[in-house]
C-alpha cells in the first residue's frame, strides 16, 4: 500500500502532467474545440449561447476527484485506506479517455493495461475478499501469498469469469501481501493519459 510520501509524489505528478500552467485540467482545452464529439451549443434564456463540451467537463471532474483523493489523507494509514479507491478512479480516467478518442484510440499501452487489470481484480475480488491483509511483519509469517502486478496480469489473461473466480479462491482465508503499482508506474500512466488528451485536443481543434 502507499504512504503519505507516495501520495504526495503521485499528486505532484498528476499536477505536472494532467494540469495546465494556469491550474486547469489539461482536458479543459477541449472547450476550444467545436468539433469535439460532445460539443453542444446551448441557447440561454437571454438569447446568448454557450458551448459546452461534455468530455472536457467529465474528464476534468475525474482529474479533480483524483486530486481530492490524493490530498485528503493525513497519515500513512489514511493513504492505505485510499489506495485501492485511487486505483479504481485511475481506471475510470482510462475509460473516459478511451471513449473520448473513439475509433482513433490506438493500441492499449502497458501502463493502461496495468491499471485496467488492477481495477478489474479489485472490483471482482471473490476469494480475495476473505484474504488476511492485516499489516504485520510478512517475513515472519508462513505461506504468504503475493498479489502484485504479475498476479493481476495473469488474472487479466484468463478469459472466462468462472475460471477467474476459481483462481481467486487461493486467497480465501490465507495471508496475502499486496504490492500495488509503484509511484513511477502510476507516473507512466499519467504520461499516457497526457499524450492521449493532447492527441484528442489536436484532433478536434
Amino acid at each position: 500500500m502507499y504512504n503519505k510520501q507516495d501520495f504526495q509524489k503521485i499528486y505532484s505528478n498528476l499536477e505536472a502532467l494532467l494540469k495546465t500552467e494556469s491550474g486547469d485540467p489539461l482536458i479543459c482545452s477541449l472547450y476550444e474545440c467545436k468539433n469535439a464529439p460532445g460539443a453542444t451549443t446551448f441557447v440561454c434564456t437571454d438569447g446568448s449561447t454557450e458551448l459546452h463540451v461534455a468530455e472536457a467537463c467529465n474528464i476534468a471532474s475525474v482529474v479533480k476527484s483524483l486530486e481530492l483523493i490524493l490530498s485528503l489523507p493525513q497519515t500513512d494509514d489514511d493513504c492505505e485506506d485510499f489506495s485501492e479507491i485511487m486505483l479504481l478512479r485511475l481506471d475510470v480516467l482510462r475509460e473516459y479517455i478511451r471513449d473520448l478518442l473513439g475509433d482513433t484510440y490506438t493500441q492499449e499501452q502497458d501502463a493502461e493495461r496495468l491499471v485496467r487489470n488492477w481495477a478489474g481484480f479489485l472490483k471482482h475480488p471473490r476469494g480475495f475478499a476473505l484474504a488476511h491483509r492485516c499489516d504485520f511483519e510478512w517475513e515472519d509469517a508462513e505461506g504468504i501469498l503475493r498479489l502484485d502486478n504479475e498476479a493481476v496480469k495473469e488474472f487479466g489473461r484468463i478469459r472466462q469469469n468462472d475460471d477467474k473466480d476459481r483462481a481467486k479462491e487461493k486467497y480465501r482465508n490465507n495471508p496475502v501481501e499486496v504490492i500495488l503499482p509503484t509511484v513511477d508506474e502510476i507516473e507512466s500512466f499519467f504520461k499516457v493519459c497526457q499524450n492521449r488528451m493532447q492527441a484528442a485536443i489536436e484532433k478536434y481543434r
